[in-house]
This record gives C-alpha cells, sequence and structure tokens, in this order.
C-alpha cells in the first residue's frame, strides 16, 4: 500500500523508487495492482449491500469491471507500444509499459473502490482520474520518454487511460444487454 500512497501524494518519489528497483518492479502489478483490480470488481457488491441492485446484478456488474479494467490496462499497454514507433520514441521494453499502464491505473482502480463504497453518487470523486494526468506526467522517465516527445506522450496515454473505461463499459454493455 506505500507505493498506491506514493503514487497519490508524491508521484515523482513513487516512479524514482520503482525505476531504481528492480524487484519492486517485478512484485508491483502482482501485489498491488491485480489485488486492487480484484477488489474494485468485488465492491460492486455494497451496492447490493446498499439495496441499488439485485444480487445477479451485482454479480454482473463485478464480472464486468473486471473484464472493463483489465481490457483497459492490457489494450493501454498495447496501444502505448504500437504508438511509440511512430509518434514517441520510448527507451524502455515491453514489461516496463505494461508495470508503467498497471500502476498507473491503480489511480482509477482506487476511485472505482472509494466510489462503490459511498452510499450516494459523488461527483468529485469521478473527476480524480484527471489525476492520472500528472501521474503520467511525472512516470514519463520511468519508460524513458524523449523530452521532445512528452507532450505527445502525456497527451495520448492520457487520453487512453481517461477513455478506455468507457469504451470498454460501453462494448461490455452492448454484449450483455
Amino acid at each position: 500500500m506505500r507505493a498506491q500512497f506514493l503514487l497519490l501524494f508524491a508521484p515523482d518519489k513513487a516512479w524514482k523508487e520503482l525505476s531504481e528497483n528492480p524487484i519492486k518492479q517485478r512484485y508491483i502489478l502482482p501485489l498491488l495492482v491485480y489485488p486492487m483490480l480484484l477488489l474494485a470488481a468485488a465492491s460492486t457488491y455494497i451496492k447490493y449491500e446498499y439495496g441499488y441492485i439485485s444480487l445477479p446484478e451485482a454479480t454482473r456488474e463485478s464480472i464486468l469491471t473486471l473484464i472493463k479494467y483489465w481490457a483497459c490496462i492490457v489494450t493501454t499497454r498495447i496501444v502505448i507500444n504500437a504508438l511509440s514507433h511512430k509518434y514517441y520514441k520510448l527507451s524502455c521494453d515491453a514489461s516496463q509499459i505494461h508495470i508503467f499502464t498497471g500502476y498507473t491505473f491503480t489511480v482509477t482502480l482506487l476511485v472505482a473502490i472509494v466510489g462503490n463504497l459511498l452510499p450516494c453518487p459523488f461527483s468529485f470523486i469521478e473527476l480524480a482520474p484527471l489525476y492520472m494526468i500528472w501521474v503520467i506526467y511525472k512516470g514519463k522517465d520511468f519508460l524513458n520518454v524523449a523530452e521532445e516527445d512528452t507532450l505527445n506522450f502525456v497527451v495520448t496515454t492520457s487520453a487512453l487511460l481517461l477513455g478506455l473505461p468507457f469504451v470498454w463499459n460501453s462494448i461490455l454493455h452492448m454484449i450483455v444487454h
């Protein structure tokens, strides 16, 4: 959890710590990102406890949440890798892109968890993922983004990480309904 708090309150320190510690890089996804993904999915059952949805609806929402956020992380990793050859230069490997994407996406996962825990919609919480833009900017050194490519990288990555949850949500709900 220290890594999550650092990412939220001091992203530059979080990315520096991650860059300097290969062991942390190896375990950040299985020990932080994937459990948060499961927790975000499980937190949809809180809506059932509040009486907003039925148990089958909560189960469906939980499964869709898990698929949606996992798909967002994977899709973003693939697109960043593809765009890096054309629009900006990265000096890293695919595993670092995956770590970057997953670790950055924990901001959205935390917002989803907190949003589900609240008994009513709270609009400020829904704006919190915009903080990812700052986290992405501070994380550009983790991927060794060339200085002249910073704007392209931050804009495209922010658009992906902020927009893909809506895209995947639409796709999944079209399939289910």
